[in-house]
């Protein structure tokens, strides 16, 4: 990233507001992708120097554990619960206690097709993720074949803190970007610092590559801008390599409108209004039948600025200039911020 761009001096000047090194690197590389904006945030700097202000630390590990959800927000919003394990101790959907066996866990199972266990705290990329489905009186891994799901096995791999929950049948809109994958809707809301309206700043598809049971773009998935409802014509994986076609889905020559986006709209800024403490968020929202929107799970930090700068446009939208000034002001009232390790601006 060599070549100068037009308006790279404004971002630096921009930038240096919340750090002194900040360089053009960023600028420069995302232009290639989306418009020069000064408005693109380096990514360290988003990380560093502004999640730790609009989405405090000490209140993120409550928040972000997916035991809690069921507590926060209504039960329509979510895949229903089959049963949970919170620090060893194991409840059903209602956090009614149980003292789980083999015979229990099926019988709590049964009733379902497929399940999902995933893990509730310090998950991410979709890390430990497992998708199982009934096979005559056991629930086999189609993530992995040689799996089936028994205590031993949940105890041996999650440590006590895990959900298993019913896995979502999603819509065919979505099924057919890749029907192994829950293809998910990941979109930034932000709460102003100035009016505290919470504003949907980019949306992004995440599509996982045939065979694979998750979407992450990490695990050889790919990102797909939406802008006003309607899919860029090209995607990227993680690298910043473009793709025209996908899983045999020829996106350039094609125009995908994603249905229900005033619902998937909606339940965003009502998941979000319900995250008191927190003002960056990024949630990933999957489609069911007749489109219905759930939330998959939400993020609070490192929540992938690049995604959105290497499809759509600057992550925080056209509301950087008053991130930085509140970012700058609070910094100079706090001098001790848990979880930012910075130098204090002079």
């Amino acid at each position: 990233m060599k070549n100068p761009v037009e308006g790279e001096d404004m971002f630096v000047k921009k930038w240096r507001q919340l750090d002194k090194s900040v360089t053009p690197f960023y600028y420069r590389f995302f232009s290639h992708y989306i418009h020069p904006d000064t408005n693109i945030v380096p990514e360290y700097v988003s990380h560093i120097f502004i999640e730790p202000i609009l989405n405090p630390l000490q209140y993120r590990d409550f928040y972000e554990d997916k035991n809690v959800y069921d507590k926060l927000f209504p039960t329509e919003y979510l895949p229903q619960t089959v049963f949970r394990s919170i620090r060893g101790c194991v409840y059903d959907k209602d956090y009614n206690r149980l003292y789980l066996t083999d015979q229990l866990l099926w019988r709590l199972c049964c009733v379902f097709e497929r399940i999902v266990v995933k893990p509730t705290v310090n998950s991410s990329s979709g890390k430990n993720v497992f998708l199982f489905e009934r096979n005559k009186d056991s629930f086999v891994s189609l993530t992995d074949g040689k799996v089936t799901l028994t205590i031993e096995w949940l105890n041996v791999n999650y440590g006590g803190d895990f959900i298993v929950q019913e896995c979502i049948r999603q819509s065919d809109f979505l099924s057919q970007f890749n029907p192994t994958s829950v293809n998910t809707l990941r979109i930034h809301a932000y709460r102003s610092v100035k009016t505290n309206e919470i504003l949907i700043t980019n949306r992004v598809l995440r599509i996982g590559k045939m065979g694979s049971v998750i979407d992450n773009a990490h695990a050889g998935g790919i990102l797909l801008g939406i802008k006003n409802s309607q899919f860029n014509n090209w995607g990227c994986d993680q690298w910043g390599k473009r793709i025209d076609k996908f899983n045999g889905v020829n996106f350039i020559d094609n125009t995908y409108v994603v249905p229900s986006m005033e619902k998937v709209d909606s339940l965003v800024k009502s998941v979000v209004s319900k995250i008191y403490h927190h003002r960056s968020i990024a949630l990933d929202i999957a489609l069911g039948a007749n489109e219905r929107p759930y939330l998959i799970e939400f993020n609070l930090s490192g929540f992938g600025s690049w995604a959105f700068q290497l499809n759509t446009g600057p992550a925080y939208g056209e509301y950087a200039d008053e991130i930085i000034d509140y970012c700058r002001r609070y910094r100079s009232m706090n001098n001790r911020i848990i979880g930012n390790n910075y130098t204090p601006l002079l």
